[in-house]
């Protein structure tokens, strides 16, 4: 009986063990697919959320200027985040000049900074969308980058000598540009431009394609400039985090997909999509996409990158359309952001209450976000 006893404790004894050496196997190679120039910068950003405040462009920006803005903070605070991505619709708030800045906007831009200062939060400041949606012919292309850089100045200046490691700005939103070498040219002169106002101040630089990772491939560092961050957004696969959205009728009108595939749950095909060549691709081949492997292997086109240039990467947007079920948006967020954190990636989920929004009827944060934002803690 003594000896059956000594047994069971030493049997229990290697099982410890073994799951001690497995946890820090696992440790160790999150640490080491972390590329050294990130290291840095994820105590920066923690859990990020983006927030709603200046860029509603469907609503008057006088309404927009009248809304308190502050709840919204006491709100992303209360339920954990650490950083706030903040897009504006500049040419929105502009005098008569296009190029002056009404000055209630610079007003308020100071009180939400005060706020996050005294709060230990981080902001980023994004210019949604500028110039990187127009098609022109290269004269006029140089004009509206002047015109770009006289915009931001004022911001530039409204924030010099404040916050180095707190308040970061995002040259502009999700560019379309057609051609990379235009996109290229626009952020090698914008920058140019902006630098000298302010040498400390990071920058935040996205790529091509509506900020998709795969642009990363023609992305091209500033040169000389090592206080940029390269950033993407994260939506694949769009068939499953856009599904049913009513601005995309032609490509996201397919609902209940679930994440990750699991064929028993699989809605069945519509019968737009059987005469539609795209959508029944799709269709047919949703289990190769809804899974971590897909994920994995494009995240790590932007840690691959990184480590070629030696230049950090950021995910200012990642989420999906809160329509889906909770159970797979909490599946899909919690292999995402795990995927990002072991790339040592900062991720910004999309959004904090529109029609991205993470909180449930209870206003509180879903499984797989409340997981993610605890994790910092």
């Amino acid at each position: 009986m003594k000896k059956s006893l000594q047994l069971k404790q030493w049997i229990q004894s290697l099982l410890l063990i073994v799951i001690v050496i497995a946890i820090n196997c696992i440790s160790v190679f999150a640490q080491s697919n972390v590329a050294e120039v990130q290291k840095k910068f994820e105590p920066m950003f923690k859990a990020g959320v983006n927030i709603s405040l200046l860029e509603n462009y469907w609503s008057k920006p006088d309404i927009l200027l009248q809304k308190e803005n502050i709840k919204k903070l006491d709100k992303a605070y209360a339920l954990g985040f650490k950083t706030v991505r903040i897009p504006i619709k500049f040419d929105m708030f502009l005098m008569p000049d296009k190029v002056t800045f009404n000055p209630e906007v610079l007003k308020k831009l100071s009180k939400v900074y005060g706020y996050l200062e005294s709060h230990d939060m981080t902001m980023i400041l994004t210019y949604h969308f500028g110039v990187t949606r127009n098609k022109m012919q290269i004269d006029e292309l140089q004009k509206e980058i002047k015109r770009g850089f006289d915009i931001w100045a004022q911001i530039v200046n409204l924030f010099k000598g404040k916050g180095y490691d707190r308040i970061f700005f995002g040259l502009y939103d999700e560019p379309r540009m057609e051609d990379n070498s235009r996109w290229d040219l626009i952020n090698k002169t914008a920058m140019a431009k902006l630098r000298p106002l302010d040498p400390d101040r990071y920058w935040i630089v996205g790529s091509n394609n509506y900020m998709n990772v795969t642009a990363f491939e023609s992305l091209i560092p500033i040169p000389n400039d090592d206080k940029v961050l390269y950033a993407f957004h994260f939506y694949d696969p769009y068939i499953f985090t856009h599904q049913g959205a009513p601005w995309d009728k032609d490509k996201a009108y397919m609902k209940v997909l679930p994440y990750p595939f699991v064929e028993a749950e699989m809605p069945p095909m519509p019968e737009r999509a059987k005469n539609d060549k795209d959508m029944s691709y799709n269709y047919n081949h949703y289990s190769e996409v809804s899974n971590r492997k897909f994920i994995e292997d494009k995240i790590k086109l932007a840690h691959d990158w990184s480590i070629k240039y030696n230049a950090p990467v950021i995910c200012t947007e990642a989420g999906t359309i809160a329509t889906i079920p909770e159970k797979y948006r909490s599946n899909y967020i919690k292999d995402v952001s795990e995927v990002l954190k072991n790339y040592g990636i900062p991720m910004v989920i999309w959004d904090m209450e529109q029609s991205f929004k993470i909180t449930n009827q209870n206003n509180e944060l879903i499984p797989g976000v409340s997981n993610w934002v605890n994790s910092f803690k």
